[in-house]
C-alpha cells in the first residue's frame, strides 16, 4: 500500500517535469538493484527489487550542491514558478489518488451493515437540558414495529438516514409516513431539542436483538471467536434476548465479558477480554444489523469522491491542529509502520472496500504531511523557492545546507517518535 502511494506520489513528479521541459533521467518502479530497464530517448525506466515506491531522478537536481554548471533541460535551468509546480505535482497526485480510491468504491459498489428503519422500542422518557420529559415519540403514539418510509417527504433507508434528519430538525415539526402493519400511517412529532448542545430527539430505538450481525475483525470478540449469526443468551448470569439487555449486561461485568452463546443448535461459553470498560461496540460486535449493497452511478461517485476528499482534509489539519494545541494526545493520534501494517491488515480483512478506503486516507495524509513547510519535504522546498522569487537568485550554499540539516533532523526525530510509540503500542 505504502509503495502505490509513493509511486503516485513521484509520478505527480515525472509528468510535471516532463511538461516544464526538465530532463527525466531516471523514473524506477521500487528500489534496489535493478530487475528491469527500458532507455526511452531521455528516460530510463526502471524496475527495481524493492516493490516500495519509487523515485524520480531529474536532471541537474543537486547541480547547486555539488557547484557543476546549469545546462538547459537541468532542474535549476527554471525558474521558480516552474520548478515549484513540479515540487507540488507529487503531493496533488496523492489528493488525485484519494479521490480516485474513493470515486472507485462507490461506483463498483461496497457491502453496508445497516440498521433498517425499523421501530423496535418507543422511550417513556427523554433527558433535554438535565431534565426528563415525556419522549416526543410516546406523545406521537409511534409503536414498536412501526416502519418509517418517509420523513417530511424524503425516502429513508436505514435508521443512519432517520437519525440524520432528526438531529438536523433543531426541534421543528417532522411528518413521517409510516408503514403499520401494511396500513400506511401520517404522524407529526415535534422532537425534543437541546440548544446548548445542538441536538435533537424523539426517543426511539431501531430492533436490535441478540443475534449477532457484524464481528469486527481483530477486536477483542473476534479474537475470542464470536462469530457472525452467533446469539447471546447470557452475559454472566444475565438473560439477554435485545440490544438492551447486552448494554445492560456489560455494566456489571468486569474486564472479562463472559457470553453464552448458542451456535449451531449448541451453547458455548465465550470470555472476551475487553479493552475498556464501555459498549457493546467496543467488543467489536453488533446485532440486529442488516447488510446491502451500496452502488453510485459515476456522477454520483464523483461528487461523493470529491467531497470525502476534502472532508478528510478538513479533518486532517483539523488532527494537525489538535496536536500542535495540545488538543489531541500524540500517542493516541500518531503512529509508525507496524500502526499503518496493523490498520491495513484489519481494512483488509474486513472487505477490500475498507482497504481502498484507508488507501485514500493515507494519501491525504501524505498529501498534507509533504506540503508543510518542513525542509527536506516538498512543502520546504516550495518555501525555497518562494524565497529564490522573491529575492531574484539563487539563495547561498550554505544556507541551502542548513535549511537542509534542520530538516532533516525535524524528519529523524518524528520517525523515532513514532516507531517508540509502535514499540510501546505493540510490544507492551
Amino acid at each position: 500500500m505504502i509503495g502505490v502511494l509513493i509511486l503516485f506520489h513521484e509520478m505527480g513528479h515525472f509528468l510535471a517535469a516532463r511538461a516544464v521541459g526538465i530532463k527525466v533521467l531516471k523514473f524506477s518502479v521500487g528500489f534496489g538493484p535493478k530487475i528491469f530497464s527500458i532507455k526511452g530517448k531521455v528516460t530510463e525506466y526502471v524496475l527495481s527489487a524493492i516493490p516500495l515506491g519509487g523515485y524520480v531522478r531529474m536532471s541537474g537536481e543537486q547541480a547547486i550542491m555539488s557547484g557543476e554548471p546549469v545546462k538547459e533541460g537541468d532542474y535549476y535551468s527554471k525558474g521558480p514558478g516552474k520548478r515549484i509546480l513540479v515540487v507540488i505535482s507529487g503531493p496533488l497526485m496523492n489528493l488525485i489518488l484519494a479521490f480516485l480510491c474513493i470515486f472507485l468504491v462507490y461506483s463498483v459498489g461496497y457491502k453496508e451493515f445497516y440498521f433498517p428503519p425499523v421501530i423496535g422500542s418507543v422511550m417513556e422518557t427523554v433527558e433535554i437540558g438535565g431534565k426528563e420529559i415525556i419522549s416526543p415519540a410516546k406523545k406521537a403514539g409511534l409503536n414498536p414495529g412501526d416502519r418509517i418510509i418517509a420523513i417530511n417527504g424524503e425516502k429513508v433507508s436505514s435508521w443512519d438516514e432517520l437519525q440524520r434528519i432528526i438531529l438536523n430538525s433543531r426541534g421543528e415539526e417532522i411528518e413521517l409516513k409510516i408503514d403499520r402493519g401494511g396500513n400506511p400511517v401520517n404522524i407529526k412529532v415535534n422532537p425534543a431539542y437541546d440548544r446548548e448542545k445542538n441536538y435533537s430527539v424523539v426517543g426511539v430505538y431501531p430492533v436490535q436483538d441478540n443475534v449477532v450481525s457484524v464481528v469486527v475483525p481483530g477486536s477483542p470478540a473476534d479474537k475470542a471467536g464470536v462469530k457472525k449469526g452467533d446469539r447471546v443468551l447470557y452475559i454472566g448470569k444475565n438473560e439477554v434476548t435485545s440490544w438492551r439487555d447486552i448494554e445492560e449486561g456489560l455494566k456489571i461485568q468486569d474486564k472479562v465479558v463472559k457470553l453464552t452463546i448458542e451456535r449451531d443448535g449448541e451453547r458455548r461459553l465465550i470470555n472476551i477480554k475487553r479493552e475498556g470498560i464501555d459498549e457493546i461496540s467496543k467488543l467489536g460486535i453488533l446485532t440486529g444489523m442488516k447488510e446491502r449493497l451500496v452502488r453510485k452511478n459515476l456522477l454520483q461517485a464523483a461528487t461523493i469522491g470529491i467531497k470525502d476528499t476534502l472532508n478528510i482534509v478538513l479533518l486532517t489539519l483539523k488532527g494537525i491542529w489538535g496536536l500542535i494545541t495540545g488538543q489531541v494526545n500524540p500517542k493516541e493520534a500518531l503512529g509508525g509502520p507496524l500502526t499503518i501494517a496493523d490498520f491495513a491488515g484489519k481494512f483488509a480483512r474486513s472487505g477490500w472496500y475498507n482497504l481502498i478506503n484507508f488507501m485514500a486516507l493515507l494519501s491525504v495524509w501524505l498529501f498534507i504531511l509533504n506540503l508543510l513547510p518542513i525542509p527536506v519535504l516538498d512543502g520546504g522546498n516550495v518555501v525555497i523557492n518562494i524565497v529564490e522569487a522573491i529575492k531574484g537568485g539563487m539563495i547561498s550554499l550554505k544556507a541551502r545546507m542548513i535549511f537542509q540539516q534542520i530538516g532533516f533532523l525535524i524528519i529523524v526525530s518524528i520517525v523515532v517518535f513514532t516507531l517508540v510509540i509502535d514499540f510501546i503500542r505493540y510490544v507492551f
